[in-house]
């Protein structure tokens, strides 16, 4: 991960490198109104991701708007609520950091897709899943060891 993306910890003090920030972090327009699953009076209009992925992402939000054009269908599939993408941390649980730690994950609608929880009917829409995966992005739902399918990841 850090060859590729570049370590946003290079001095290993457990804190976000405000450098590494700066060059590698851009944003990207929310693709349709959200809000923070955490907070839901918390508007998104911009998600923070490592500059390599960024334009993969903002194709994969084109994908999904061409299949549902509609406001409404994207509710009715929970991706108006939005999880997270950058944030400097661990993987839940363990030493290692987590593929949000280096911008290039982001979590989709969360409360449909509790962490730990194996993909059935009413959760992740399969529809969004091989958007991702079309641009080589890799879904949570298929981890073997603890299911996470409100999260793509563009590594592996």
């Amino acid at each position: 991960m850090a060859a590729f993306f570049g370590d946003p910890d290079p001095d290993r003090d457990g804190k976000p490198n405000a450098a590494w920030e700066a060059t590698n972090l851009v944003y990207v327009s929310a693709p349709w109104p959200m809000v923070a699953d955490w907070r839901p009076d918390m508007l998104i209009s911009r998600i923070r991701v490592h500059r390599r992925v960024a334009p993969s992402l903002e194709r994969v939000f084109v994908a999904i708007k061409e299949q549902f054009p509609a406001f409404a269908q994207i509710q009715s599939l929970g991706l108006d609520r939005f999880g997270g993408a950058y944030v400097f941390r661990n993987k839940r649980g363990l030493e290692t950091r987590s593929t949000h730690a280096f911008g290039a994950a982001i979590d989709l609608a969360p409360s449909r897709n509790p962490l730990g929880v194996r993909w059935r009917p009413g959760m992740m829409d399969p529809r969004i899943v091989a958007a991702f995966k079309a641009e080589g992005w890799v879904w949570g739902g298929d981890f073997k060891s603890r299911a996470d399918c409100q999260h793509f990841q563009a590594a592996r």
